[in-house]
Formats: C-alpha cells, sequence, structure tokens
C-alpha cells in the first residue's frame, strides 16, 4: 500500500493500515512519529464507534423496554467522506 493509498473506511481497513505503519516503522520507511500520529488517530476514530455503539444500544434497550419518553435518536453524521 502506498502512502496515497486510500484507507477502507471499515475495521478491517483501519487493521490493515496499522499493521502496514508497524511494518513501514520497523523497515524504516516512516518515522515512528508518523506512526504514532496514525496510532493516536485510530484511537479517537475507535472511541468515536464505541460511542456510537453505546448509543444504539442504549436506545435499542429502551425501546426493548417500552421507555421511550424523552428519548432522542440523533441522525448519524457523516465523518471522513469525501
Amino acid at each position: 500500500m502506498s502512502q496515497n493509498a486510500p484507507v477502507e473506511r471499515t475495521t478491517k481497513g483501519l487493521q490493515s493500515m496499522l499493521f502496514n505503519t508497524i511494518d513501514k516503522v520497523e523497515d524504516g520507511s516512516t518515522t515512528p512519529q508518523h506512526g504514532r500520529t496514525l496510532c493516536s488517530l485510530a484511537t479517537a476514530l475507535i472511541a468515536t464507534a464505541r460511542l456510537e455503539m453505546d448509543h444504539a444500544r442504549f436506545v435499542s434497550d429502551a425501546r426493548a423496554r417500552n421507555q421511550t419518553a424523552g428519548l432522542v435518536t440523533l441522525p448519524a453524521v457523516a465523518l471522513g467522506t469525501k
């Protein structure tokens, strides 16, 4: 994967990008700082996905208990799209 190749915007694509970055740091074709930057960004993406999953679970559980009074379902916000 070249440095400018787009990353598939899935967990599999994120995982692939992280492993490729590890390989590049180890073979010297990128810097450890670049690796840390990508890892930091990946951590933020994972935290966002976790928050979205927690929200979906909360809404689903509330609906299952028929406790939807005051429950607001927020629309998805497009992130990282071109």
